[in-house]
């Protein structure tokens, strides 16, 4: 059928239909179709409202490797070479980006992989082999008896997956670099359906291609993470203070990102925020800091500027030792399922006066939304990869001679900053209107950079919203990498054309 114009999956999709019949054949018992307990169960269950109200043709939920690869063999002559917007296939893992076609497909096929569980630790204890369908909670908990942790995700619900594919910035990134830097092996399908091992020693050129490739290369079914020693606690929390903070929360920033020398502490972690949010007809701004030591040390000086913050909202406020799986969790209870979301990203260069434009121009935008959407919580999110960090991402790279990451940044890129505008609402009624207002919030934040020559290419994947040129961010010699495995790899281009979320290699 391979060509052949498949204009209505649904209603191809039929019991007794030839792609229908292809599909149970595939996985008998593990295919879903709307109307059934596991279909609803499985749709509605998206960390985004988004991703909730879109309805695939058929869902299916492989639980080996083996099952995935014959998934692949079965579809893949089904659905390439179809017209444009004909349905498309979508990938799902434990939970990741919140924008429509993200990890679900519309009239399409959808693959739920979280039926693909286990956590084992190596003989030796330095790796462990993570399955796609696991979430960073549980990768914690196993490794925790060991004295062991990872560098994975900060918040427990989030799919390991997702994380990985989108670079992930973990709490211990300053030392450790990117979160995908620290996988030693991808077990993946491919589009013939063949699963092949990708490391340093294996197919090195697609491990490197993996690293920071998105979804453009096959499926992910297992990764193997390097492990290292943790300390029984870590220390920090969230940090909460009055908006007349703002300037001495932009200073700390500054200060951190671009130290030198003996002020750079590679054990520290850090987000500034300013937060926007209405409730009951009136709004109120808050600064605040998401701040963490990896060794347990409490206030060290790298905080300064931020402790010192007068105005402290204690209610809001939550520094304490506790242990990596605590502030991961905590992080949980403020990122609640299900709603109405939209973020986007830029990176800038540091500077205190384009921070304190940054916010000006964000503040102005949200204050224009008070009034016409209700219940809106708007943050503005700036966080820094240091030259110490990029050093470290490159170093966490094995066999590569190119000098740039697995994101195209190379050290003398650094410092930069990775600014998050965040929205969440209520009313789907208010989607366009806050939509386009985030856009343009996006668009003044990279103007009023470029204006002072302090703009980069760069497009962190993990925040980045559809249509954002995540891949060309990477540069241009990273890109025609990239380029190039995916001719090898996957000539046919069933990732790019057939297979949707992520972000595409482009013609």
């Amino acid at each position: 059928m391979a060509g052949v114009p498949i204009s209505n999956l649904s209603a191809e999709l039929g019991p007794n239909s030839e792609l229908g019949k292809a599909l149970t054949a595939a996985l008998p018992g593990r295919v879903s179709l709307p109307g059934s307990d596991q279909f609803n169960a499985s749709n509605g269950s998206y960390y985004s409202a988004f991703e909730n109200e879109i309805v695939p043709a058929a869902i299916a939920h492989p639980t080996s490797v083996a099952e995935v690869a014959t998934l692949i063999k079965t579809l893949k002559p089904l659905l390439l070479g179809q017209p444009s917007g004909s349905p498309k296939l979508a990938i799902r893992g434990a939970g990741h980006a919140p924008h429509p076609g993200a990890a679900n497909a519309q009239d399409g096929v959808t693959v739920d992989m979280r039926g693909l569980k286990g956590i084992k630790l190596s003989h030796d204890k330095t790796a462990v082999s993570i399955a796609a369908g696991e979430t960073w909670d549980k990768v914690y908990e196993a490794l925790a008896p060991e004295g062991l942790t990872v560098a994975g995700g900060r918040v427990t619900a989030v799919g390991v997956t997702g994380f990985l594919l989108g670079g992930g910035l973990s709490y211990f990134s300053t030392v450790r670099g990117f979160g995908v830097d620290n996988v030693t092996n991808f077990e993946l399908v491919l589009a013939s359906g063949e699963v092949v091992q990708a490391n340093a020693s294996i197919n090195p050129d697609l491990y490197r291609a993996v690293q920071g490739g998105s979804n453009n290369f096959g499926i992910v079914t297992r990764f193997d993470m390097a492990v290292f020693p943790r300390t029984e606690t870590m220390w920090g929390g969230l940090l909460y203070a009055t908006i007349d903070n703002l300037t001495k929360s932009h200073q700390a920033l500054y200060d951190f990102a671009t130290a030198e020398g003996d002020a750079v502490d590679e054990n520290a972690h850090i987000q500034v925020i300013a937060a926007y949010i209405t409730a009951n007809n009136m709004g109120f701004d808050v600064v605040g800091a998401n701040l963490y030591h990896t060794e347990g040390v409490a206030n060290p000086p790298c905080f300064k500027g931020l402790l010192e913050m007068e105005g402290r909202i204690e209610q809001f406020t939550t520094l304490r030792q506790d242990t990596h799986l605590g502030f991961c969790q905590e992080q949980a209870m403020l990122n609640s399922a299900g709603k109405r979301q939209f973020f986007i990203t830029s990176t800038i260069k540091p500077s205190l006066e384009l921070f304190n434009a940054v916010y000006e121009r964000f503040h102005a935008d949200a204050l224009a939304l008070k009034d016409s959407v209700a219940g809106i919580v708007l943050a503005l999110v700036l966080q820094p990869l240091t030259k110490t960090m990029l050093l470290n991402s490159c170093r966490q790279r094995q066999a590569d001679d190119t000098g740039y990451n697995s994101q195209g940044l190379r050290v003398e890129d650094g410092p930069l900053i990775v600014v998050l505008v965040s929205s969440t609402w209520a009313k789907p009624s208010d989607d366009d209107t806050v939509i386009k207002m985030v856009e343009k919030m996006n668009a003044d934040i990279q103007a009023l950079a470029q204006e002072r020559r302090m703009g980069h290419r760069y497009i962190f994947p993990n925040y980045a919203w559809t249509g954002q040129n995540v891949m060309q961010g990477y540069g241009e010699e990273r890109l025609a990498e990239l380029k190039s495995a995916s001719e090898k790899w996957d000539p046919e281009r069933f990732f790019q054309t057939v297979v949707t979320g992520g972000f595409k290699l482009g013609e």
